[in-house]
């Protein structure tokens, strides 16, 4: 049987770039039949300016070669917006066209969106009841698009397994320019306010702007000694450890940024009253400096510091690349550069992630996360450009292999939670803990001691209280950690059969740390390694 040719020139597009052609989209996508049809998306520049989404459907070939879809510069008090959607599609390719749009840049906002919006290029959801199956994404383009620029979505149930995954994704030779969503950085707002001196007044204006109000204390009052009184002092958050830091004219012993734990709280009328300990459990300060100065704090210091790094009102899914609940998927010779993460993969089974280039996120760069089974990641090159983490193999992956790849200026390391069966070898890791730097303008204060971070360039840690993970080995890799690296790799508490060989570390720092709780890893053959630790100072925010 032929297949049924739609061009979308027979709708009569204005594909000029300033009239609506939504409409003339729409018309031609939904006239696909059941059957197997062909979409040609003539060259030209399609502005889509709807609430709305245009329909795929299974059977579609979609040959957008020259076609520029554009989202609109305002989105009014709409912000998030799905270009393309379908649910349980199957037998589905889409091929070339460019997604642009206006993704917040703190930089240079003029003509941008606000942070929280939320613009997806192609979504595809898989229903719990429906299928989907045999997709492809092949010479996709983007620039600017504030979501995933192509996202495919199974369903997982109710306990987070990969029960009802769409099979068979197939993502190649795309190109995503500064695309996905918007994401500040774990505690860019929170140092702004707080350390002023460091950064310019626009800078210090759009943090107050942007900062959820609900989270900013009025004034704190000090009466020489015993409680300390706050108005309008923001409300705890449950199952968070009840923490503040101080901001503005700070009195001694307080110092500006650090932690402090609540001891007591009593509320009268408008104006709480609270002591603070410097220690968790500790004895409360009963003394401080008079001052009439304007001292502020902040309350749920891991809210602020940690979960503010998505805009208040964001919308769903990190990377321009966003993958989740699928199996038999191979992401193969793109190229990817991010306004937050670089790419996601969740909960998918058989995932090959293979000849990429990530050129630089904003965040994080590389996630495999969540439950993720029989992973295989080589030949890649990942820059880090000082986002978060450069890598991160996230909630009990098991049966992974990240072969010959290439991971450096990152900011937080590399983050490898709670994994079962992992490879890791012949890889080049450089200098990928640069939040770490003593430098404002590269490096990141911390609450929980108000001085800058602290991360290993490798470590492995559990996500759940007291649990084991392993096997590990880690073979042949070259490890440059910078001298403001916590250590070059941290096996932290519950490690099992673990195997650490034939590494080559070089850098200003070469230790190894293991916990206690954890069995030592066979080592041997290791050049330039340093001392091996068996005690590494922990601060609660950075993990």
């Amino acid at each position: 049987m032929s297949k049924k040719v739609i061009h979308v020139s027979d709708f009569h597009p204005h594909a000029d770039g300033v009239n609506n052609d939504f409409e003339a989209l729409c018309a031609a996508f939904s006239s696909a039949d059941a059957d197997e049809n062909i979409i040609v998306v003539e060259a030209g520049d399609y502005l889509v300016d709807s609430v709305l989404s245009i329909p795929l459907k299974s059977g579609m070939t979609v040959y957008a070669k020259g076609a520029r879809f554009l989202f609109p510069r305002s989105l009014g008090d709409t912000p998030h917006r799905i270009m393309f959607y379908g649910e349980n599609i199957s037998n589905f390719t889409w091929e070339g066209g460019s997604f642009l749009g206006y993704v917040y840049n703190p930089l240079d906002a003029a003509g941008k969106w606000e942070p929280n919006a939320s613009s997806k290029g192609i979504f595809i959801q898989r229903t719990e009841d429906g299928r989907s199956e045999n997709l492809r994404f092949e010479r996709i383009e983007s620039d600017n698009v504030a979501g995933a620029v192509v996202s495919v979505y199974g369903k997982a149930n109710e306990v987070g397994e990969n029960r009802y995954p769409v099979y068979n994704v197939d993502v190649h030779a795309c190109h995503f320019r500064n695309s996905g969503k918007f994401m500040w950085d774990y505690g860019y707002l929170w140092q702004r306010i707080v350390f002023p001196e460091h950064h310019t007044e626009e800078e210090i204006k759009n943090a107050y702007r942007y900062m959820p109000e609900e989270l900013l204390s009025g004034y704190v009052l000090f009466s020489g000694k015993g409680e300390i009184c706050v108005e309008n002092m923001p409300e705890g958050i449950e199952g968070e450890e009840d923490t503040v830091s101080f901001y503005g004219d700070v009195p001694k012993p307080l110092a500006r940024g650090t932690c402090y734990y609540i001891r007591s709280l009593r509320r009268e009328g408008a104006l709480t009253y609270i002591t603070v300990s410097d220690k968790r459990g500790g004895e409360a300060i009963d003394a401080f400096a008079v001052t009439a100065g304007k001292c502020r704090l902040f309350r749920n210091l891991f809210t602020v510091h940690h979960n503010l790094y998505a805009p208040k009102g964001a919308g769903t899914g990190k990377g321009p690349l966003d993958i989740s609940v699928a199996n038999n998927v191979k992401i193969s010779d793109c190229r990817m550069y991010a306004s937050g993460d670089s790419m996601h993969v969740h909960m998918s089974h058989n995932v090959i992630y293979s000849g990429n280039q990530i050129t630089g996120s904003r965040m994080g760069a590389f996630f495999i996360a969540q439950f993720c089974k029989n992973v295989t990641v080589t030949g890649n090159t990942v820059l880090g450009t000082n986002g978060s983490r450069v890598m991160s193999v996230e909630k009990s992956t098991e049966d992974i292999t990240i072969i010959g790849n290439t991971f450096s200026g990152g900011g937080r390391g590399t983050w490898i939670n709670q994994p079962y069966n992992i490879i890791i070898a012949e890889n080049i890791f450089t200098r990928n803990t640069n939040k770490c730097t003593p430098s404002p303008a590269v490096g990141r204060l911390t609450p929980s001691s108000g001085k800058y971070e602290s991360y290993p360039e490798i470590y492995f840690t559990t996500w759940q209280k007291d649990a084991p993970y392993g096997a590990v080995i880690m073979r042949s890799n070259l490890i440059t950690a910078s001298a403001d690296a916590k250590a070059a790799v941290a096996f932290h508490d519950g490690g099992r059969n673990l195997a650490f060989e034939g590494n080559i570390l070089m850098g200003e720092t070469r230790s190894v740390y293991v916990g206690r709780n954890c069995e030592m890893p066979l080592m041997s053959g290791n050049i330039g390694m340093g001392e091996l630790l068996r005690e590494l100072a922990e601060e609660k925010f950075d993990q």
